[in-house]
C-alpha cells in the first residue's frame, strides 16, 4: 500500500518542481538549495492539505532522493513512492530514550538536587535528534523548581531506524522518566505524589534549566493544573480499590510541561485579500497536519475583524512560491507566530477599512468602527457599507470612486531567543512554556497481569479558551496516542537489528472500543505577547499519560515500573523477577 510519496522535476532552464506531504515545505526547499546549489527563488514546493503527521512528516526525505532521480533522467517527472513497510523500517520514527535520574531531597519531598542523564537513540542518521536533545535538556526538570541541577543529554548514533520528531518533540520520553521518579520519591519521602507535586511546582521567580525567569505569563500556573486536577478526579491520595477478588482499581498522575525551541530569527507571515462577494481569503505559510491550527488561525480573524467565520476561507494547499514564509508547522507554535502576524494584517485590514469609510462619511478614522462584515459611524450603525461595496473600492453612482482594494500583510519574528551558552547552559530556546496535570484510572487484574484503562483525564493551562470544542479534540487526541504508545506500540528488532514490527499487523495500535473516557478542563492564565494569550497546546496532550498510566500500574502491582510498552507480558516478568529476588 502506497503511504509516503514525493515527485520532483526539472524544467529546461533549471527550475525545480517538487509536489510532497512534508509539514515543512520551506525547509524542503532549502535543503534541496543547499545539497545542489540552487537559488531559492528557482524552486518551488507544494504541499496538499496533509491531514495527519505529528512530526513525522517535519524532516526532508523522498523529497531529494525524487530530485536526484529527476535529474539523472533530464528532468523528466519522477515520483518516489514507499509502502507501509518501507515506511516504517527506512522512514523516520520516533524516538527512543535511556535514563539515569538522581534526586536530592528533604524527608517532606522538597527536591534540592539533581543529576539527570538523558540518552537519545538517534538510529542511523542524525536528522533532527539533536535539536530534540537540547530541548530535552532545556526543559528537563519539568515544571519543578530544582535550585541545584547538572543535565547531560546525549545523542547516540545506533543501528536502528532513525528517529524524529514525534508529537512532543522527546518531551514524552524524559518526562515519564522524571515523572516515574517523583512517585518512587513521594513513596520514600511518605508523602502523597500529588502534594509532593504541588511541593515542588515551578512559580513566578524561580528559574527554567536554562536560568530563564518564571512568570506566569511566559509559564503559565501548574499549581492551579494540579489542584483543580486534584478536584476533577476526587484524588484523595495513592489509593488502591478492591473491585472483586481479581480486579483492583488504581489512579496514576503526572505533570508536564514543553516550550517550542525554534532558532532565533524564524519568521512567519501573514497576507489577506477579499473577494467581490465580501468574503476573505487567508494566506499563511502553514501546513495543516491534524494541529487543527488554521481553525484556530480562522477563529482569531474572525473575532478580531467581528464577522462570520464562515466568511473567511483558508488557503489548506501550500507553495513556496505563493505563500508567505512559515518556518515550520512544528512544535504547536501555529497559534503563537502565524497568529500574531494573522493579527497584524487584521490591523492592517481595519486601518484600511476605516481610511475609506472616513471619507466615504466624511468623519475621522477613529469614528469609524467595522463589524458584521460592515463599515459605519459609531454614533450611527444604522447608515453602513457592506464588504461586498467597499473591500475591492468603494464605486458610487455617478461619483469618483473611493479607497481602493484592501489587501493586508502581517510578519512575526522571534527575536527574543538566544543560543545556550555550551558551558553553562544558559539561554532563552522558546518564547514560553505550556504547563498541564494528568490522570489515568485503571483497573488491574492481579491473576493474569491484565488492565483495563478506565478513565484519562488533562487539566491544562491554554492561557484563553479560543475554540473549546477544537481544543479539548486536539488534547483528546494527544492523550489516545499517549495511551496507545504507552500500553503496546513498540519498535521490536530481532538480534540481527532488523524490525520485527514492520507494519500495523505487528505494530500493535489502540483500537476504538478499546479507549477509556476522556475528561479535559482548562486553566486560564493568558500568555500576554501571544494574541489573545493562547498557549500551544497541540502537542501536550500526549506528554504526560504514559507516566500517568505507569505510575497507576507501578502502586497496583507494588514494582517500581520503568519502562514501556506496559504490556501484560512486561508486567508479569517484572513481577516474576521481584518475587524470585
Amino acid at each position: 500500500m502506497e503511504i509516503r510519496t514525493a515527485r520532483a522535476e526539472i524544467s529546461a532552464d533549471g527550475k525545480v518542481k517538487i509536489e510532497t506531504s512534508s509539514q515543512s515545505p520551506f525547509s524542503v526547499m532549502k535543503q534541496i538549495g543547499k545539497c545542489f546549489n540552487i537559488d531559492a527563488g528557482n524552486i518551488e514546493v507544494h504541499v496538499p492539505f496533509v491531514g495527519g503527521a505529528f512530526g513525522g512528516k517535519a524532516p526532508v526525505t523522498l523529497e531529494i532522493l525524487a530530485y536526484m532521480a529527476s535529474f539523472k533522467v533530464n528532468g523528466t517527472p519522477v515520483r518516489v513512492i514507499i509502502s507501509r513497510e518501507e515506511d516504517m523500517t527506512s522512514a523516520p520514527c520516533r524516538l527512543g530514550l535511556d535514563a539515569k535520574i538522581m534526586l536530592g531531597a528533604t524527608k517532606e519531598g522538597k527536591i534540592n538536587a539533581a543529576k539527570l542523564t538523558f540518552y537519545l537513540d538517534s538510529g542511523a542518521y542524525a536528522d533532527i535528534s539533536p535539536y530534540m536533545s537540547k530541548s530535552i535538556a532545556a526543559d528537563c526538570t519539568g515544571p519543578y523548581n530544582i535550585e541545584n541541577l547538572y543535565c547531560d543529554s546525549y545523542c547516540i548514533y545506533t543501528n536502528r531506524t532513525y528517529s524524529t520528531s514525534y508529537r512532543g518533540f522527546g518531551h514524552l520520553c524524559y518526562t515519564y522518566c522524571m515523572e516515574c521518579a517523583l512517585d518512587i520519591l513521594a513513596k520514600r519521602c511518605e508523602v502523597d505524589p500529588l502534594e509532593l507535586r504541588l511541593i515542588n511546582a515551578i512559580k513566578p521567580g524561580n528559574l527554567s534549566p536554562t536560568q530563564v525567569i518564571s512568570t506566569l505569563s511566559n509559564t503559565g500556573n501548574i499549581t492551579s493544573c494540579l489542584q483543580k486536577l486534584k478536584e476533577v478526579i476526587n484524588w484523595k491520595g495513592p489509593q488502591i480499590k478492591k473491585i472483586d477478588n481479581e480486579v483492583i482499581r488504581t489512579t496514576g498522575i503526572a505533570c508536564l510541561w514543553k516550550q517550542a525551541v525554534p532558532p532565533p530569527g524564524s519568521v512567519s507571515g501573514a497576507i489577506i485579500t477579499f473577494n467581490s462577494d465580501g468574503s476573505l481569503n487567508l494566506n499563511t505559510g502553514n501546513v495543516e497536519m491534524g494541529s487543527g491550527g488554521q481553525t484556530m488561525l480562522a477563529h482569531m480573524l474572525a473575532d478580531k475583524l467581528k464577522m462570520d467565520i464562515k466568511k473567511i476561507h483558508v488557503n489548506f494547499t501550500k507553495d513556496t512560491r505563493f505563500n508567505p514564509e512559515h518556518y515550520k508547522t512544528v512544535a504547536s507554535i501555529t497559534n503563537y507566530m502565524a497568529g500574531n502576524a494573522v493579527m497584524k494584517a487584521a490591523d492592517e485590514v481595519l486601518s484600511q477599512l476605516k481610511e475609506m469609510g472616513s471619507e466615504i462619511f466624511s468623519c475621522s478614522p477613529e469614528d469609524i468602527d467595522v463589524a458584521e462584515s460592515k463599515v459605519f459611524r459609531k454614533d450611527n450603525p444604522q447608515s453602513f457599507i457592506d464588504f461586498k461595496d467597499i473591500v475591492l473600492g468603494y464605486k458610487p453612482e455617478n461619483e469618483k470612486v473611493i479607497g481602493q482594494p484592501v489587501i493586508a500583510k502581517g510578519t512575526f519574528i522571534l527575536k527574543q531567543l538566544s543560543l545556550l551558552d555550551p558551558n553553562t547552559g544558559k539561554g532563552k530556546s522558546g518564547p514560553s512554556w505550556t504547563v498541564g496535570a494528568q490522570a489515568v484510572e485503571i483497573e488491574f487484574n492481579i491473576k493474569d497481569y491484565t488492565y483495563r484503562i478506565v478513565n484519562a483525564t488533562t487539566v491544562m493551562d491554554v492561557g484563553k479558551i479560543v475554540n473549546p470544542d477544537g481544543m479539548k479534540g486536539i488534547i483528546y487526541g494527544g492523550m489516545a496516542m499517549g495511551l496507545s504508545m504507552a500500553s503496546r506500540e513498540v519498535y521490536d528488532y530481532n538480534q540481527e537489528g532488523r524490525l520485527k514490527t514492520p507494519n500495523l499487523r505487528t505494530y500493535k495500535l489502540l483500537h476504538i472500543g478499546q479507549e477509556p473516557l476522556y475528561h479535559v478542563e482548562f486553566i486560564e492564565t493568558p500568555q500576554l505577547d501571544s494574541p489573545y494569550g493562547s498557549r500551544s497546546i497541540s502537542e501536550h496532550g500526549i506528554i504526560g499519560i504514559p507516566a500517568a498510566l505507569s505510575n497507576a500500574l507501578s502502586l497496583a502491582t507494588n514494582i517500581n515500573i520503568n519502562e514501556l510498552p506496559l504490556t501484560p507480558e512486561y508486567l508479569w516478568r517484572q513481577m516474576e523477577a521481584k518475587h524470585d529476588s
